[in-house]
Order: structure tokens, then sequence, then C-alpha cells
């Protein structure tokens, strides 16, 4: 159901960036990232993920499900020490303005 409301919203208003994430904390939530980053990257949109919860908790893999840019949080799923990092994938689009 998510994938299909984001396809028709994505041709009904194109964008640029598509921002999601990927474990929603309060609902239990997990979107899957995989699909609808190929949603995006169908509609020329590139991808940034909101890992706070999730990286370090469970898979993600940025450069195989094709999301553009990922991004963690100090002391989220890693539970420890500091994190303050990005994850690129090496295929990232540039997006004409």
């Amino acid at each position: 159901m998510r994938s299909r409301r984001v396809r028709a919203q994505l041709k009904a208003t194109p964008a640029d960036v598509v921002a999601m994430v990927h474990a929603e904390t309060s609902t239990g939530v997990v979107n899957p990232m995989r699909e609808l980053a190929a949603i995006a990257r169908e509609h020329g949109a590139l991808t940034i993920v909101d890992a706070v919860t999730s990286l370090g908790g469970m898979p993600i893999d940025v450069g195989a499900w094709g999301i553009d840019a990922a991004y963690p949080a100090p002391r989220s799923a890693s539970a420890g020490r500091p994190v303050s990092r990005r994850w690129c994938s090496g295929g990232a689009r540039s997006s004409s303005a």
C-alpha cells in the first residue's frame, strides 16, 4: 500500500528528492526501502533515508537497495559509542534544478 501511495504522489507531484524513515519507532513500521527507492528512481528522484533507529539494529544495504544517502544518529540502534557518519551509494545521481 505504501508503495502505491508513493508512486501515485510522485506521478501527481514530481520531486527531486524523496526522504523517508527506514524504521519508525512509535508505530513499529519498517518501510520497504529497496522498493521505495526503486519507485523514487523511476521518477528521477534521489532517495535519502533516515536510519536513526535502524542502522546497527537491522539490515540496511545502501548500495544494493539503491539508496542515494542514509544517515544515523548517535547512540540509537548502535546503543553505545556515538556515530556521526553519512553513507552514500557509489551510484548517486545528480538532480537537475
